[in-house]
């Protein structure tokens, strides 16, 4: 997962982008696989909605997460935030994180 920070006057925007590689470690097969979205799916049903958890690691290899607000453009998800605070300072650690939308239906 790679993260891009562009930093505006009062805000940032964090765009975050998944791989698609067949050899990332982080990419796992599902248990039913037959359950799985299509990428066409999956974006569609992001568009859908505005808002979601993202997960960081935070001081002491602790999870930390924190509801975000999410827009999806061209296909890519860019989250609001602040440009300063916690979250920033944990990505700048890691780069590591994980989304989770959450779509009203």
């Amino acid at each position: 997962m790679q993260l891009q920070q562009k930093n505006l006057r009062f805000s940032a925007i964090l765009l975050l982008q998944t791989s698609e590689k067949e050899d990332d470690p982080m990419v796992h097969k599902m248990n039913k696989v037959e359950r799985q979205l299509s990428q066409e799916d999956t974006l569609a049903l992001l568009k859908k909605g505005d808002h979601g958890t993202l997960s960081v690691n935070g001081d002491d290899g602790y999870p930390y997460a924190t509801p975000v607000n999410y827009i999806m453009v061209e296909d890519k998800l860019y989250i609001h935030s602040a440009p300063y605070g916690y979250k920033i300072e944990c990505l700048e650690k890691s780069k590591k994180c994980c989304f989770s939308a959450i779509i009203s239906s």
